[in-house]
């Protein structure tokens, strides 16, 4: 009876010990898998982050290129430096980046898609090597073109010495390079540069902009044939003068006040000179130059303009012809007062002086000009308060043209 429920025993042990083996080759694999499920999904954590923080710098990069070129050559460059950006992780990855843009909301959006075969093949489900994010770069404070220096090749905008360009709500744009040498500097809400930048620029500027072409390239600058007046001259006293076509040389060197009635004002002839403590005065009134190699503002000249409130050239002030391919410069002490748009399509605005500030008491004023340079210690002051007065600005620039994020 012993000998049957021995031989019992031992059978039910040999049964026991083929199932401890028959368990241990069924976990080894579940154990296996286990271990590249944590290896497969750490990498696909890692690389997720990676892209994510692309996705987001491209994001609001491109937010900022759209705003100033909502072409569709922007979003082909926004998504080119995605690539450059993703390229080390193409090595193991294959990945396709989307790049499109909202023109209603000024908005970029980023999506970048991300898939590899699994490390240990089929042991992983082929759905946990994929990684996809996306971003949104969306503009949320408003920087106004102010200031655009057009030239695309060479200093387009150069502040030397001690010069001063102060924008602070709105955004300084040149074309061409900008060079703020010596302790001359640049503080601006944004700066954008399509050529080179140095110096001393606040916020740094965006670099490899896209240009912005001449927002007024379609306004016509036509000057009525005759003439109303022939050569000015002004000593001392007031004169008074009404809108029309100024021929010959206009030389204030006095001490006289020189009062524009409102309307369009063009100055054609070989001279424009005006000195020493000379007042000119005028409301709702443009002041356009043809003929001058230059035309010059210097010593204690009081300028005080105001752009026109209508017409076809509302909200310009000052205004060069295309013919005019010289220079425009103001020095004085007592520039204090340029309401309305600066526009020298082909010519360059030359500031200067010694410790003066220009344009300082305008609620705003916008510069655009072909080239801008600044030497001595003068400081260019481009306000940007456009609801505060009733003049208009030109469609182009000013508020809503550019919004960048910061």
């Amino acid at each position: 009876m012993r000998l049957p429920l021995l031989t019992h025993l031992t059978a039910l042990a040999r049964d026991r010990a083929g199932g401890v083996q028959t368990l241990a080759g069924i976990a080894a694999p579940v154990l296996a898998l286990g271990a590249a499920g944590a290896v497969e999904f750490t990498e696909v954590t890692r690389t997720r982050n990676q892209l994510q923080a692309i996705a987001d710098s491209t994001a609001l990069n491109g937010a900022r290129q759209y705003s100033v070129d909502p072409s569709a050559a922007t979003l082909t460059r926004i998504r080119a430096w995605a690539d450059g950006l993703t390229d080390p992780i193409e090595a193991k990855w294959t990945v396709e980046t989307t790049v499109t843009a909202d023109k209603t909301t000024g908005s970029v959006t980023v999506a970048i898609a991300a898939q590899r075969a699994g490390f240990f093949g089929k042991m992983v489900p082929s759905g946990m090597m994929t990684a996809n994010v996306t971003a949104t770069g969306v503009n949320s404070a408003t920087y106004p073109l102010c200031t655009l220096a057009m030239q695309s090749d060479g200093d387009s905008l150069q502040m030397t010495q001690q010069s001063r360009l102060t924008a602070q709500d709105c955004l300084v744009q040149s074309n061409g390079d900008l060079i703020a040498a010596g302790q001359a500097a640049v503080k601006a809400g944004a700066v954008r540069v399509s050529g080179r930048a140095s110096g001393d620029l606040t916020p740094k500027a965006v670099m490899d902009a896209p240009e912005i072409r001449d927002p007024f390239a379609a306004l016509p600058i036509n000057v009525p044939p005759g003439c109303t007046d022939i050569t000015i001259q002004l000593g001392s006293g007031t004169r008074t003068l009404n809108p029309g076509t100024h021929c010959g040389s206009l030389q204030l060197l006095g001490s006289g006040t020189l009062l524009l009635n409102p309307g369009e004002h063009y100055f054609v002839g070989p001279v424009f000179n005006v000195a020493g403590d000379v007042s000119i005065q005028g409301r709702d009134v443009v002041v356009i130059f043809k003929g001058q190699l230059a035309a010059s503002m210097t010593d204690n000249v009081t300028l005080s303009l105001e752009a026109r409130k209508s017409g076809p050239y509302a909200g310009f002030a000052i205004i060069t012809d295309r013919s005019f391919r010289g220079t425009l410069g103001i020095s004085t002490r007592n520039a204090k007062k340029i309401l309305g748009t600066i526009y020298l399509p082909n010519a360059e605005l030359e500031v200067s002086g010694q410790g003066n500030r220009i344009a300082d008491q305008s609620p705003w004023t916008i510069v655009v000009a072909k080239k801008l340079t600044a030497r001595g210690s003068p400081t260019l002051v481009i306000n940007s308060a456009y609801a505060s007065t009733d003049t208009p600005v030109p469609s182009g620039v000013g508020p809503g043209a550019v919004r960048l994020r910061n």
